[in-house]
């Protein structure tokens, strides 16, 4: 209570405009912006965290099984009858993850490759993100490649 008294006394004091009135509306000042910058800041990253969260929370599964040591593991080894079994799981998927480097008309660029089966259009809604061309695995008995936006600029795809 008595550093508020003092605090009241020398900021809002009427009698004189004093040096302590104009250091005391200085150091406010000077601690107040940084806060504020600092809460704006931190409000435009929490809206940029949902954004992105909303734009790739279609293409990460819910669940994932990932093989103890190595990459890969053996499907007969798994038992996707029983996965398929816990309740809540509509769908199962397997796929294949690796970084590679891309090249196309001379263009490099770092990716990350992922091989789907079949059931992967099950588990991931991914028609409506596909805007040019369609999403499909397969074409007949080729298997196809879709690539993302920015990939295919960067890499000078049309």
């Amino acid at each position: 209570m008595l550093p508020q008294l003092f605090a009241r006394r020398y900021l809002f004091s009427s009698q004189s405009r004093s040096v302590v009135n104009l250091i005391s509306g200085l150091s406010v000042a000077a601690v107040a912006m940084p806060v504020a910058a600092m809460i704006i800041l931190l409000s435009v990253f929490n809206g940029f965290e949902s954004l992105v969260k909303s734009m790739y929370s279609a293409f990460d599964a819910d669940l994932t099984v990932s093989p103890r040591q190595g990459q890969t593991f053996v499907q007969r080894d798994l038992d996707t009858a029983a996965l398929a079994r816990i309740p809540g799981v509509g769908a199962l998927s397997f796929t294949l993850e690796q970084s590679a480097l891309l090249e196309h008309g001379g263009r490099q660029a770092t990716a990350t490759i992922r091989g789907v089966d079949d059931a992967y259009g099950a588990v991931f809604q991914l028609g409506d993100a596909v805007s040019a061309g369609e999403w499909r695995v397969r074409l007949g008995d080729l298997e196809r490649l879709v690539v993302g936006q920015s990939m295919a600029w960067m890499l000078g795809i049309r």
